[in-house]
Order: C-alpha cells, then structure tokens, then sequence
C-alpha cells in the first residue's frame, strides 16, 4: 500500500513538473504558435469553469426537484388514505341502515307476535 501512495506521489510530482515546465516555455516564448496554444488553452479554462458552474446549477435542481417528489408522495398517500376511509364510512354506514331497517322489521314482527 505504501509503494502505491509513493508511486502516485512521484507520478503526480512528475507531472507537475511536466506542465511546469511546458507552462514556462508558453509563457516565455512570443511565436505565432505559442499565442495560438495559449489562446486555445485560455479558452479551454474558460469552457471548464463555465462547465463546472453548469454542474453545480444542475445538482442544485435535482436536489430541489427530488425534495419536492419526497414532499408531494406523502401528500398523495394521504389523499388515498383520505378516499379509503371515505368509501369505508360509506360502506359501514350502509351496512348500518341495513342492519337498522333489519332490526325494525324484527321487532314489528315481534310486536305483531305477542
């Protein structure tokens, strides 16, 4: 484990020394061609803090759009619970004035009985 953190160590310090020293000989030398890599790599460092600022914009939506689904599912949970407990009252009250209407039919029978 340790030879693995020494050899990214030196990779990324060779790198660095790399574009160092590519970034000395662009800054130095006044050519056509230097200006023209130096215009085209400015370019490139604008595309990608324009870019990085586009993804932070996009994470920042998603996460408003995803708190606003985890919002919303509840309420339409109880919605349904809402129309299940209406239909349910329903029923039972139905079944109630059966039950009622049943019983007064019994005792007219009884009463007409005795």
């Amino acid at each position: 484990m340790a030879a693995l953190v020494v050899f990214v160590l030196i990779l990324l310090s060779f790198g660095g020394i790399v574009l160092g020293v590519g970034a000395l000989i662009l800054l130095l030398n006044k050519g056509e061609k230097a200006e023209e890599i130096k215009a085209l790599l400015e370019g490139m460092w604008i595309d990608l803090k324009d870019l990085s600022v586009r993804f932070v914009r996009l994470y920042n939506l998603l996460e408003a759009f995803i708190k606003e689904l985890v919002r919303r599912e509840p309420e339409g949970i109880d919605e349904a619970a809402k129309v299940e407990d209406v239909t349910s009252v329903a029923v039972v009250s139905e079944i109630d004035e059966a039950a009622i209407d049943e019983c007064i039919v019994e005792d007219a029978g009884n009463n007409d009985q005795s």
